[in-house]
Protein backbone atom coordinates (compact mmCIF):
# COMPACT_ATOMS: atom_id res chain seq x y z
CA UNK A 1 0.00 0.00 0.00
CA UNK A 2 1.37 3.40 -0.92
CA UNK A 3 1.78 6.16 1.65
CA UNK A 4 -0.92 8.12 -0.16
CA UNK A 5 -3.36 5.19 -0.06
CA UNK A 6 -2.63 4.63 3.62
CA UNK A 7 -3.25 8.33 4.34
CA UNK A 8 -6.63 8.13 2.56
CA UNK A 9 -7.53 4.99 4.49
CA UNK A 10 -6.61 6.65 7.79
CA UNK A 11 -8.63 9.72 6.85
CA UNK A 12 -11.70 7.60 6.08
CA UNK A 13 -11.21 5.66 9.33
CA UNK A 14 -11.08 8.99 11.16
CA UNK A 15 -14.48 9.73 9.63
CA UNK A 16 -15.73 6.43 11.11
CA UNK A 17 -16.11 4.63 7.75
CA UNK A 18 -16.64 0.98 8.79
CA UNK A 19 -14.81 -0.54 5.82
CA UNK A 20 -11.82 1.76 6.35
CA UNK A 21 -11.81 0.95 10.07
CA UNK A 22 -11.80 -2.76 9.27
CA UNK A 23 -9.05 -2.52 6.65
CA UNK A 24 -6.85 -0.36 8.86
CA UNK A 25 -7.36 -2.80 11.74
CA UNK A 26 -6.24 -5.70 9.58
CA UNK A 27 -3.10 -3.77 8.59
CA UNK A 28 -2.30 -3.20 12.28
CA UNK A 29 -2.85 -6.89 13.07
CA UNK A 30 -0.34 -7.90 10.41
CA UNK A 31 2.00 -4.94 10.79
CA UNK A 32 1.59 -4.37 7.05
CA UNK A 33 2.89 -0.86 6.34
CA UNK A 34 1.95 0.28 9.86
CA UNK A 35 3.23 -0.74 13.31
CA UNK A 36 1.81 -4.02 14.57
CA UNK A 37 -0.61 -2.99 17.33
CA UNK A 38 -3.30 -5.40 18.51
CA UNK A 39 -4.79 -2.88 20.96
CA UNK A 40 -5.36 -0.32 18.22
CA UNK A 41 -6.56 -3.05 15.85
CA UNK A 42 -9.11 -4.21 18.42
CA UNK A 43 -10.36 -0.65 18.89
CA UNK A 44 -10.72 -0.14 15.14
CA UNK A 45 -12.47 -3.49 14.68
CA UNK A 46 -14.78 -2.69 17.58
CA UNK A 47 -15.78 0.61 15.97
CA UNK A 48 -16.45 -1.16 12.66
CA UNK A 49 -18.39 -3.95 14.36
CA UNK A 50 -20.57 -1.42 16.20
CA UNK A 51 -21.68 -0.31 12.74
CA UNK A 52 -22.59 -3.93 11.84
CA UNK A 53 -19.58 -4.45 9.56
CA UNK A 54 -19.91 -8.16 8.81
CA UNK A 55 -16.20 -9.00 8.56
CA UNK A 56 -15.40 -7.16 11.80
CA UNK A 57 -18.19 -9.01 13.59
CA UNK A 58 -16.86 -12.34 12.24
CA UNK A 59 -13.34 -11.45 13.39
CA UNK A 60 -14.53 -10.85 16.94
CA UNK A 61 -16.51 -14.11 16.97
CA UNK A 62 -13.44 -15.96 15.69
CA UNK A 63 -11.23 -14.29 18.31
CA UNK A 64 -13.56 -15.30 21.12
CA UNK A 65 -13.83 -18.89 19.87
CA UNK A 66 -10.04 -19.27 19.62
CA UNK A 67 -9.20 -17.40 22.85
CA UNK A 68 -7.38 -14.87 20.69
CA UNK A 69 -6.17 -11.71 22.48
CA UNK A 70 -7.89 -9.53 19.88
CA UNK A 71 -11.07 -8.65 21.72
CA UNK A 72 -13.23 -5.54 22.04
CA UNK A 73 -11.35 -3.00 24.17
CA UNK A 74 -12.19 -2.91 27.85
CA UNK A 75 -12.30 0.06 30.22
CA UNK A 76 -8.56 -0.25 30.99
CA UNK A 77 -7.61 -0.33 27.33
CA UNK A 78 -5.52 2.58 26.05
CA UNK A 79 -8.30 3.39 23.58
CA UNK A 80 -10.75 4.34 26.34
CA UNK A 81 -10.73 7.67 28.09
CA UNK A 82 -13.55 8.49 30.45
CA UNK A 83 -15.85 5.88 28.92
CA UNK A 84 -15.32 7.20 25.38
CA UNK A 85 -13.14 5.63 22.73
CA UNK A 86 -10.52 7.94 21.29
CA UNK A 87 -10.01 8.25 17.56
CA UNK A 88 -7.05 6.39 16.09
CA UNK A 89 -3.97 8.49 15.39
CA UNK A 90 -3.52 9.74 11.85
Amino acid sequence: MTDQALARLQERAGQNDPEALYRLAMLHIDGDGVPEDNDLAAALLFRAARQDHAAALRRFRLSAAQDDPLRPPGPRSPVHRGGKCRRPPH
